[in-house]
């Protein structure tokens, strides 16, 4: 869910907790381009996902491995206590369409593993500890 910043050929995670901050980074490495996953071709991310689906089999089973599918919500609960909807700045459809051609090529690498699946009516919560995000849901 987090962008990517590259710096020359590497890529990090490009995350406050990760980065400290951007002026932090780039006086240590320079500039560096802030990446979605979304800037990423099919291929791209297939190979990406491929390599790693192909190190975790090297060290278990899909009878071990536990893949917990998870998407964005459209929807969450304001500090004022009612239903908003998120701005079209999340992307949330394409990243939702994204997240799921994502969670099919885990299924198809690890056959027979176990599958926590998203429950319905999820909301997003204003009041969630890490902040507001389609990603950050309401306790209940």
């Amino acid at each position: 869910r987090m962008n990517l910043a590259k710096y020359a050929k590497v890529f990090t995670t490009h995350a406050n907790s990760v980065l400290l901050n951007a002026t932090q980074f780039t006086e240590r490495f320079g500039t560096y381009q802030k990446l979605s996953a979304l800037d990423f071709s099919e291929q791209e991310r297939y190979d990406c996902i491929d390599w790693f689906c192909e190190q975790v089999l090297k060290l278990y089973t899909p009878q071990q491995i536990i893949l917990h599918e998870l998407y964005m919500v459209e929807e969450y609960r304001s500090k004022e206590h009612s239903i908003k909807a998120f701005s079209d700045k999340y992307k949330i459809p394409q990243k939702n369409d994204l997240l799921k051609k994502m969670h099919d090529r885990c299924k198809m690498h690890f056959a027979g593993c176990h599958l926590i699946t998203p429950p319905d009516n999820v909301l997003a919560d204003a009041y969630q500890k890490w902040g507001l995000h389609p990603l950050h849901f309401h306790k209940q």
